[in-house]
């Protein structure tokens, strides 16, 4: 069940990128929003923005951007792009679609699921 346990976080970032990509598809409307701070990773020279900006409709909206372009720093301006029924799902508008990863971790817990439910499956079966 280790293995069935290792899939899950690759699971829920695999769904998780890929309804950020389905929300943001196609023609979006944008906005000028204000970068409130940059969220470094642990490990690695990447990172996210809280970016705060205003819908169209006028709702304020405070996220993270995971998609952009060179590091910015508090105070910046970044255009971005989000969806009118979601706003929290947002990028920046120069930014294309997160594919690679989601791609990646999709497979990866695929892998790790089926090996835990293979590896039950088996203890199971010995059981008997």
């Amino acid at each position: 069940m280790f293995v069935f346990g290792l899939g899950i976080a690759p699971a829920v970032y695999c769904v998780d990128a890929t309804a950020r990509n389905i929300a943001l598809f196609g023609d979006r409307p944008t906005a000028d929003a204000e970068v409130v701070a940059w969220n470094p990773h642990v490990k690695g020279n990447g990172g996210t923005l809280t970016v705060r900006f205003v819908t169209a409709d006028g709702r304020p909206v405070t996220t993270i951007v995971y998609e952009m372009r060179g590091r910015l720093s508090a105070g910046d301006r970044l255009r971005v792009r989000y969806n009118a029924e979601r706003p929290r799902y947002a990028r920046a508008a120069d930014a294309g679609p997160a594919v690679v990863w989601p791609v990646v971790a999709g497979l990866v817990a695929m892998v790790a699921l089926c090996g835990g439910l293979a590896m039950g499956w088996r203890t199971c079966r010995r059981a008997r």
